[in-house]
């Protein structure tokens, strides 16, 4: 079917061409009232404390588009909720605002996968193996960019009635999916990445450091599920969809236009976990006290440990541990603060 401006839509077309969209939306809107929650109780925690300038200043500025990318979405609320009209071209080009949110979503994707890559650079003990990691890490978040901005260009080509606008052999559809499977690929290696560095410490460490490391563990490989399972479903559903017109990308919208949020999302968790491992260990040391008091010295002993493997994985300084990695000279990107109170 051919589509240009004078095509007439129906009600069923119409709901196919805007549904997505506004579901897209309204779900990013949900999340970032709980970002706006999560960043005000993070801020009142001790990694916020601990963070440098350089690093409050990215998540400052990763909320900040994410509220733009919220406006844009508020925007095309409004836009499509108050159409009256049956011209295709009102609802298939769109909100003319629109055609820049992939660039702010993929801006924050950038930031956000930046910051989760060197962590898992951090605690990599080989120079070499870092430097390639950083490579491939460095290179996949880069092309994920540039489809990001790619796809933003056929927007606009798009915007412009230009629907068959392409580059080569790649065009609107081809932007986006492999945009998202770059970014289902970013975060699923990164994430594997650092989850295989720390299980091969897990192994040199006591009953009482692996528990802690499970928890990192656990916290990492929720940080990065959501952003990949939305990004992998934008990709699938973008290849699966019938080449049928200018429709075939916006059942897609429903899964990569709450990116944003989630990215914010991820990274404030992934932030979060020293404070959380702090909380597990000074309550299992806590208790362990009340139980058994009598044997002081071996539990110090194990809260050292604990104490340590967290400031290893988390990259904090605490107080009743030594950091194995300082002979890196590296500041610690996330600057969370684990530390363990003796209670008699």
């Amino acid at each position: 079917m051919s589509y240009s401006p004078s095509n007439k839509v129906s009600s069923k077309e119409a709901a196919a061409l805007t549904g997505p969209i506004l579901a897209g939306h309204l779900t990013n809107i949900l999340l970032y009232g709980f970002l706006l929650c999560t960043f005000l109780n993070f801020v009142q925690r001790p990694s916020w404390r601990t963070l440098s300038r350089p690093h409050r200043t990215i998540l400052l500025l990763v909320l900040a588009l994410v509220t733009v990318e919220v406006g844009l979405g508020v925007n095309d609320i409004v836009y499509f909720g108050t159409n009256i009209s049956d011209d295709f071209a009102v609802f298939g080009d769109g909100n003319p605002a629109e055609d820049y949110e992939p660039l702010v979503t993929g801006l924050v994707a950038c930031l956000c996968q930046s910051v989760l890559a060197m962590r898992a650079l951090k605690i990599t003990d080989n120079v070499y193996i870092r430097y390639v990691c950083l490579v491939i890490f460095g290179s996949i978040v880069l092309l994920e960019s540039i489809w990001s901005a790619m796809l933003c260009y056929f927007s606009v080509q798009f915007q412009k009635e230009n629907y068959t606008a392409t580059i080569g052999k790649l065009g609107l559809d081809q932007s986006l999916f492999l945009w998202m499977w770059f970014a289902a690929g970013a975060d699923t290696i990164i994430t594997a990445t650092y989850i295989s560095i720390i299980i091969r410490r897990m192994k040199q460490q006591s009953e009482a450091g692996r528990s802690v490391t499970k928890l990192i563990i656990k916290g990492a490989i929720q940080s990065a599920f959501y952003t990949a399972f939305m990004a992998l479903a934008t990709a699938i559903t973008t290849q699966i969809t019938t080449n049928d017109g200018p429709m075939i990308y916006i059942l897609p919208y429903a899964f990569w236009l709450p990116l944003s949020s989630l990215y914010a999302l991820s990274l404030f968790a992934t932030l979060s976990i020293g404070d959380k491992v702090t909380e597990k260990v000074r309550a299992e040391h806590s208790i362990s006290l009340q139980r058994e008091s009598k044997f002081q010295p071996e539990l110090s002993v194990g809260a050292m440990e604990i104490g340590a493997a967290a400031d290893e994985h988390v990259g904090g300084n605490g107080s009743l541990s030594t950091n194995p990695m300082a002979g890196l000279r590296q500041p610690s990107l996330f600057g969370s603060t684990i530390s363990i109170d003796r209670r008699d």
